[in-house]
């Protein structure tokens, strides 16, 4: 399972999430059965009708059963000032970088795809992707 961060602020990088994520998992101090993170990425969607900007943090982990622990051990933390809001991260099918945000019973679609939003919201929204892989970076 993968997690995404909900209304990060627009400093946040990848990179941010990646640290944050890790030391959150640490047990005092000490890096103990930390999950392999394959990547971290911000989300920036942009409607151009609303002039609004919304960014998200998405975590991908190597295991798909790691990202319920990370929300167990990551809820109720601080990160950059803000109360961590975290859900799950529904992948479409055969799209990498396009999702669902949980939200309860309901699903509120978060579509990082620019060809999935375009077609469910029309050209006036655009997105950005940024992505931190820790093996690339190491």
């Amino acid at each position: 399972m993968d997690i995404v961060f909900c209304d990060i602020s627009k400093e946040v990088k990848p990179e941010n999430i990646y640290h944050f994520v890790v030391d959150g998992l640490k047990t005092f101090g000490v890096s103990i059965n930390i999950p392999s993170i394959d990547r971290c990425e911000v989300i920036e969607i942009y409607d151009k009708h609303q002039r609004v900007f919304k960014y998200l943090g998405v975590v991908v982990f190597k295991d798909p059963n790691t990202g319920e622990r990370a929300m167990r051990k990551l809820r109720a933390r601080l990160f950059k000032g803000k109360f961590v809001r975290m859900r799950e991260f529904f992948r479409g099918e055969g799209e990498s970088t396009s999702g669902v945000e949980r939200q309860g019973e309901d699903f509120a679609e978060v579509n990082c795809s620019p060809s999935l939003l375009s077609e469910r919201c029309g050209s006036h929204v655009v997105t950005k992707k940024f992505s931190y892989s820790p093996a690339v970076a190491a």
